[in-house]
């Protein structure tokens, strides 16, 4: 987050490639909650997002993966540009079955002049999650259970601390996420792509639960 008196124009990549990640659960025989491994088993470039998607529908439904699989994403890659291999100039999470699930909103990847793309807030209609709820959280290869203590700052809010410090606030990429608290008793603050529903294995224990709601307890405190 940084203060200034105008917010940066960011100009947005338009020649750009869309890369697929799909994910499988390691050992899913073995894989427990609170947290399990995962591994990427697909890779493909495609020139549309609706190629992409596409071929995200086909690998959803092959027989041979159902219960493994985890979770796919698209990013969206800008030619000639340094791009670390989590970012994208958008992100797309889809569950298990396919589905489309969530969408960054500020680019990870800075313009041909240097800039970031400006997050100008998520309205809380447009999380999946609120606080209190539990989640996954998927970090590289690890899955960690979680559970919500904030959600991303709105549009309002923005505005109302702009106002309050007497100067523009700009945020990025970095602030459109959730505050998570985890079972280990630490927070951090995870990408709106990078949490999900907890159903990929089976029912979550009972001790882990009330683990997650005593953090959440403690935070509100």
């Amino acid at each position: 987050m940084s203060r200034c008196d105008t917010l940066v124009n960011y100009v947005r990549y338009d020649d750009v490639i869309y890369r697929l990640l799909g994910y499988l659960v390691s050992d899913i025989d073995d894989a427990r909650y609170p947290r399990f491994d995962i591994f990427l088993n697909e890779e493909i470039l495609f020139r549309s997002l609706s190629e992409a998607e596409a071929k995200i529908h086909e690998l959803a439904s092959l027989d041979e993966h159902i219960g493994a699989r985890a979770y796919f994403f698209i990013h969206e890659i800008p030619i000639g540009t340094i791009c670390y291999h989590s970012y994208g100039q958008r992100v797309r999470s889809y569950t298990a079955d396919g589905k489309f699930y969530a969408e960054t909103k500020a680019s990870f990847v800075e313009d041909i002049n240097g800039n970031l793309e400006p997050f100008y807030g998520r309205e809380k209609d447009e999380c999946h999650f609120q606080p209190g709820d539990i989640v996954e959280v998927v970090r590289g290869d690890v899955v960690t259970l979680e559970i919500i203590v904030s959600l991303p700052i709105d549009r309002m809010t923005l505005e109302k601390k702009s106002l309050a410090s007497g100067r523009k606030i700009q945020l990025d990429f970095t602030d459109d996420g959730y505050t998570t608290q985890g079972y280990m008793q630490c927070h951090s603050h995870p990408s709106i792509v990078q949490c999900f529903p907890p159903n990929t294995l089976m029912k979550m224990p009972e001790d882990i639960i009330h683990t997650l709601k005593q953090a959440y307890a403690r935070y509100q405190d």
